[in-house]
């Protein structure tokens, strides 16, 4: 039995949306293990960005089909983007406010992720997904939503303005 490719194998494996939770699961466990190695150093953030990087090459380039890797992409980025920052911050020996400002705009960026991850409905197949879905699909959608994401992005307009 010969063996298979990463990318036919990695298919087989992780069918599905398991396989894009998957995938960020597992960029994040590289990005704990890499801060965690590399906690004696002083180039934590280089290093994470290094490992980032080679992660997400590796994954789109040899691991992951590519529209299983473009549904995922954001998600995928929004880990490194964090993982990245989490490390620079360390280098520098920020304050705890820094970090815990670090982790509430990650919180908020999570929220939006999660909004707009929203409007990909589960059921449908991939025809649908690739020509896109009708502005009438994603109002309804966001409507059914309460337009959160949008009040949560006006309210952080209004607090930018309040603070400049």
């Amino acid at each position: 039995m010969a063996a298979l490719p990463p990318r036919e194998f990695a298919a087989q494996v992780l069918p599905g949306a398991a396989a894009g939770a998957l995938w960020v699961l597992l960029l994040s466990a590289l990005c704990t293990l890499t801060l965690r190695l590399s906690r004696h150093r002083a180039q934590r953030g280089l290093c994470l960005g290094l490992a980032a990087l080679c992660y997400l090459l590796m994954g789109e380039l040899h691991m992951v089909d590519t529209v299983t890797w473009h549904k995922m992409r954001g998600a995928q980025m929004v880990v490194a983007m964090k993982a990245v920052s989490l490390g620079f911050d360390l280098d520098r020996g920020r304050a705890l406010w820094v970090r815990a400002l670090n982790g509430a705009l990650g919180a908020l960026a999570l929220f939006h992720l999660a909004y707009l991850g929203a409007l990909f409905d589960m059921e449908a197949d991939d025809t649908v997904e690739e020509q896109g879905y009708g502005m009438s699909y994603t109002i309804r959608k966001w409507s059914e939503l309460h337009w959160a994401s949008h009040w949560v992005t006006l309210g952080c307009w209004v607090l930018a303005r309040l603070l400049h």
